[in-house]
């Protein structure tokens, strides 16, 4: 399951909460929503997975087309709250270099992004 929403006060960040698991190859409507969102302005996108237990490689690949859509679009897609196994898979995957990691939503939300600093 997924959740989309603007942030209340910075209408240039979009919370993406990712539940349970992201296991499945059926269409992803939500990643064109994001898309919408990007279009509209956004430019941090955070993906909040508090409550993501299980992440399959068509997860992660969809998280990557999501990162790499933010970088077209200048802006930035940040990771946080990730379960210790799923951080350990984007390790051994060696994308910890890629994605911008962080303990939690607040981190994701303070940090500073030279993409975005501009």
């Amino acid at each position: 399951m997924v959740m989309i929403d603007r942030h209340p006060e910075r209408t240039d960040v979009l919370i993406v909460r990712l539940t349970h698991s992201i296991n499945t190859i059926a269409p992803t409507p939500w990643l064109e929503d994001c898309q919408h969102h990007i279009d509209q302005g956004v430019r941090l996108l955070i993906v909040d997975a508090d409550q993501l237990d299980y992440l399959s490689s068509f997860g992660l690949g969809i998280i990557l087309r999501l990162h790499q859509r933010m970088q077209l679009a200048n802006g930035c897609l940040r990771l946080c709250s990730l379960k210790a196994h799923i951080h350990e898979m984007l390790k051994v995957t060696q994308l910890t270099h890629v994605f911008d990691i962080h303990p939690n939503l607040s981190d994701a939300l303070t940090a500073q992004s030279p993409s975005l600093t501009e």
